[in-house]
């Protein structure tokens, strides 16, 4: 049936209409007028889907109503939300905060991550799992589908249950179309599990790993079917509203750069679904956005704008078309009761399936949730994100059920252990510091126990070195807070090679052997006590006679003992590009040499053995807008007696690896600071961060350590950010005054470890 015109005058329609409300009842209220059933079709297209959510809000606005809704890829995740319970300005509010950059990119909220494996974490850009044969298990897809899972199984989560896995009993009748790999056939979805077929609907190959379904894999629904209009018409549509956020492929002669080429190839990948290839819709609405890739969610609200200005324009004259009207205010009721469905029941119950090295009680003791106790869906996000972020476990899913005969749901969190091994490894490049590689072999069931084995190799121009680290965590649940005990057994050997400020030596070397053993109490998710006893060897290899002379003053080949205090407060959600939150970190060092000689200097044996250091750091980060962010930092640090050089205070420094021998090797105390913003430019991912910075030392002169001198050093950094969804692209400036306000500059990609 074609969509409805105007009604003709209404003393042409009297007679007929008595006689229908004579017959149907309409006088007792048990019939409506028969108006079209309008069915909304959406097209997959990354980024770009988040024009759908703009043009849903315009028909609302014009009171069109959506009786049934079909999509794909990116059009089945706004509409599978949308007829879960998520209304306008939810979609809104996730559109403009750009959190689907997050999302897709796998990017983690650190909090998410346990304090003890946040301060020695490293950057994972490649992560290769090994089976019990020690064959590499390769990731399906380049980047990682667990954020992007784990979101939907939590906000879908209530529309599943309260649905019962029947997409026709959500607020709106709901069909998700995927592509059968197996079959090379298009697949529409009306019942199931709705989270994973909406994965499989956005499984856009290569990026993601497809979805395994019914004994068959599934990818990005857009590869054979880009715009559902026969599955809308097969829900009993009458007019289809069909929404097409795909680029129409440019001619021959329009390929001028490299996004006319994406936008071809991107057609290899996915069914053409512009109104010259698809027929059936009774209105289409097509959405350009000729400047927008795939993941650039950052553009969200522009995006959704887009979306909302081309849906008003389409309510328009569809408005002129039909006369239907929709209670909006009971479909948003509908909506909330759908959101809250699983916040409003009297009993919760949670199972943990799957484990088999850990118990059910000792991943309890990582969780929120405690029997017997109110429980929501919030609660779970925090506790599958806390779950998948200890690193015990590969996956950590959920589903729930309706206890039969009570008020009562059931929680079911499925998750995967890690395998025995996998291979981690990262890379950064620095001007001044050279290309530096780190690979991690990390053997998370040693012996069937609960020891964790971490054995790291680090390459690089200035520095080689490797360490073995054995670690046991055991977890404790008070009322108020969560306890985890951690023993660890380091031995680690390092070799640096530092620039020097000296006209006739050009590096310094310092060679490393160390030994420790630590126990620390994580206090929560954020705040750590740490305690660490080890031992060291080491020396500095200068080249100059002269310096080795001095050197041999302070202990510098000689092997010494130590005993280390940390407290950590770690509050921050992201590093990059805008840091967010605050840390605060504070050290004690304490130790003494082994071997005691004759100070040639001040004539004593005992004092130039003994050594206590302190050195503590708040770093602040303030997001003012999605653009705009403020940064600060703090840092202070004092040295008692005469330590070794290995356990010298080394501020950080702007030129990253050059090191002055006075005011960094042999500093005895410094108190610095910077102050700064990061700003998200007019160029799509580029953001600027202007820092201020300002550093006063005290040391010792190295040709005589008892003479003391000052610096006051300040300066300027000024630095590009282009993030990447693999990481992070950065190039600075630094002007300061010790160097004569001269111009440095540096560049790397990666992130630093």
């Amino acid at each position: 049936m074609p969509y409805l015109l105007k009604k003709p005058p209404l003393k042409q329609m009297i007679p007929g209409l008595l006689g229908i409300l004579f017959f149907a009842g309409i006088l007792s209220g048990q019939t409506e007028p028969d108006f079209p059933r309008i069915g909304l079709v959406l097209s997959g297209g990354g980024a770009k889907g988040i024009s759908h959510a703009g043009v849903i809000k315009a028909l609302e606005e014009y009171q069109i109503p959506i009786h049934c809704i079909s999509g794909v890829s990116a059009g089945a995740l706004v509409g599978g939300l949308y007829a879960s319970g998520w209304q306008i300005n939810q979609l809104y509010d996730f559109a403009s905060s750009g959190k689907g950059w997050d999302l897709f990119a796998g990017i983690q909220d650190r909090r998410n991550i346990p304090i003890e494996n946040r301060i020695d974490a490293l950057p994972e850009q490649v992560n290769i799992f090994l089976d019990e044969s020690g064959s590499s298990l390769l990731p399906m897809g380049l980047l990682s589908n667990r954020a992007i899972k784990q979101f939907l199984q939590i906000q879908l989560l209530p529309g599943q249950v309260y649905s019962g896995g029947n997409f026709d009993s959500l607020a709106i009748p709901l069909r998700v179309v995927a592509s059968d790999m197996i079959y090379q056939k298009a697949t529409s979805f009306s019942h199931g599990n709705l989270a994973e077929i909406i994965r499989a609907s956005m499984a856009y190959p290569i990026v993601f790993e497809p979805v395994f379904l019914d004994s068959t894999f599934y990818m990005d629904g857009g590869f054979y079917n880009n715009l559902p209009i026969q599955e809308a018409r097969d829900m009993g549509a009458d007019f289809i509203i069909a929404v097409n956020t795909g680029d129409i492929p440019p001619q021959k002669n329009e390929i001028v750069d490299v996004g006319d080429v994406f936008t071809y190839l991107n057609n290899v990948f996915a069914a053409r679904s512009d109104s010259d290839a698809v027929s059936g819709y009774d209105y289409f609405i097509q959405i350009n956005n000729p400047d927008v890739m795939l993941f650039d969610f950052l553009k969200g609200e522009e995006i959704f704008q887009r979306g909302y200005e081309a849906g008003v324009k389409a309510a328009r004259d569809i408005r002129n078309m039909l006369d239907n009207q929709w209670d909006t205010a009971a479909f948003h009721q509908k909506q909330t009761r759908i959101r809250t469905w699983l916040d409003d029941k009297s009993g919760y119950r949670v199972d943990i399936r799957g484990n088999e090295r850990f118990t059910c009680q000792q991943i309890q003791n990582l969780m929120a949730y405690q029997p017997g106790s109110p429980y929501s869906v919030d609660m779970l996000k925090n506790d599958m994100d806390r779950l998948y972020g200890s690193g015990y476990f590969n996956s950590v899913d959920v589903e729930a059920c309706e206890i039969s005969g009570t008020d009562s749901v059931l929680f079911i969190i499925s998750v995967t252990e890690n395998t025995d091994h996998s291979i981690q490894g990262g890379f950064y490049f620095d001007s001044n510091a050279g290309m530096n590689v780190y690979v991690a072999e990390l053997n998370r069931r040693l012996f069937n126990t609960s020891f964790f084995l971490k054995n790291y190799l680090f390459v690089g121009n200035y520095h080689i070195g490797g360490r073995s680290r054995l670690t046991d965590i055991q977890t404790m649940k008070f009322p108020f807070i969560n306890l985890r005990f951690t023993r660890a057994f380091q031995i680690s050997a390092h070799r640096y090679q530092y620039d020097t400020n000296l006209f006739d030596s050009r590096f310094i070397r310092k060679n490393m052997v160390n030994a420790s053993l630590a126990a620390s109490a994580s206090l929560g998710w954020d705040r750590l006590i740490q305690l660490e006893f080890g031992g060291v060897y080491g020396e500095y290899l200068p080249s100059r006679a002269s310096i080795q002379d001095y050197i041999r003053r302070l202990n510098t080949d000689k092997p010494y003992i130590y005993a280390k205090f940390r407290y950590v407060d770690d509050k921050r959600t992201r590093l990059i590009p805008m840091e967010t939150g605050y840390s605060f970190d504070m050290n004690f060092t304490g130790g003494r040499s082994l071997v005691e000689e004759f100070h040639p200097v001040l004539q004593l044996h005992e004092y130039a053995a003994y050594f206590l250091k302190g050195e503590s750091e708040l770093r602040v980060g303030i997001p003012l807008n999605r653009r705009l962010g403020l940064l600060a930092n703090a840092r202070y640090g004092h040295i008692f007696g005469y330590p070794p050089i290995l356990e010298n205070i080394r501020p950080e420094h702007a030129e990253h690896l050059r090191y002055f021998i006075s005011e960094d090797l042999l500093t005895t105390d410094y108190i610095g600071g910077s102050l700064g913003a990061v700003y998200h430019t007019w160029i799509d991912n580029l953001w600027f961060k202007p820092q201020l910075f300002v550093r006063h030392s005290t040391f010792r002169v190295w040709t005589d350590v008892e003479t003391f001198d000052k610096i006051l050093d300040y300066g300027v950094e000024l630095s590009l950010i282009y993030d990447t969804i693999l990481g992070p692209v950065m190039y600075g400036f630094v002007f300061q005054k010790e160097d004569n306000f001269g111009l440095n500059s540096w560049a790397r990609i990666g992130i630093e470890f």
